[in-house]
């Protein structure tokens, strides 16, 4: 049975791809616009955002498996105007999405590159899973009373056995290299695909969800761990080290 999600979600995007023909055709050679005027590439956007949240809330995951060859397909696409840079080379934002979602995006395009050039598909669960569970460890310092975040700060970070991710470059830094990690993937198979669909939930339906993540995430901390650990080895050997930046 086809769901109602999916079968709306399709009308959306026929919809878009149907008001704006003439815009398909032109956004390629037309780079050069501000963000704010290229209106395709922003509905496209959107509509990823829209979907993303959908399957976010589909406790089974099948959603965002059914919906990733799609949406890495136009993540691929329009990935240019997501990865656009100022004068300076940092990474623009839109005012027309959250910054949560901007990050998701920055994060989305190159994991979306490598499969589809490889000729295969996008672990779309395992994608949320891995930037939901980053996402979580970067902001436990900042908010080190809320319940969840306790474990983090106390196991990893109160401890000095993983540095602070001190901002978006660096987290996305550390997102592709985890995704392409394989130990995580080999260690974690049953753990990576966990959908992120309530999880610090406490009733009784979610809370194998719940605990799943936990260990998910903290497979994810040992694996940054080791990451620490290899460049402090590279930088006492050559001063030097691409794996993690200097807490200096």
């Amino acid at each position: 049975m086809i769901s109602s999600e999916r079968v709306g979600s399709a009308a959306i995007l026929h919809d878009i791809k149907k008001i704006t023909p003439q815009l398909h055709g032109q956004v390629e050679v037309e780079k050069i616009q501000p963000k704010t005027e290229d209106p395709y590439p922003l509905m496209v956007w959107n509509f990823i955002e829209t979907i993303i949240d959908k399957c976010e809330k589909d406790p089974s995951g099948e959603l965002m498996e059914t919906w990733a060859p799609i949406i890495s397909a136009e993540a691929k696409k329009f990935g240019w105007w997501i990865e656009e840079r100022d004068a300076q080379g940092h990474l623009t934002h839109s005012d027309h999405f959250k910054n949560d979602f901007m990050m998701l995006a920055q994060a989305l395009v190159p994991a979306s590159k490598e499969p589809l050039s490889a000729g295969e598909d996008l672990n779309g669960p395992a994608f949320l899973r891995l930037y939901r569970a980053l996402k979580m460890i970067k902001d436990a310092p900042e908010v080190a009373d809320n319940e969840k975040y306790k474990w983090i700060n106390r196991e990893f970070i109160d401890k000095g056995k993983i540095s602070l991710i001190k901002g978006k470059a660096e987290f996305l830094q550390l997102f592709e290299t985890l995704h392409k990690n394989k130990n995580l993937r080999k260690g974690a198979c049953k753990n990576w695909d966990v959908p992120p669909h309530k999880i610090y939930d406490e009733n009784e339906t979610t809370k194998f969800y719940n605990n799943r993540c936990k260990d998910f995430t903290r497979l994810v901390l040992k694996e940054m761990q080791e990451m620490k650990k290899a460049a402090e080895k590279a930088r006492s050997q050559d001063g030097h080290s691409e794996l993690w930046p200097s807490s200096a």
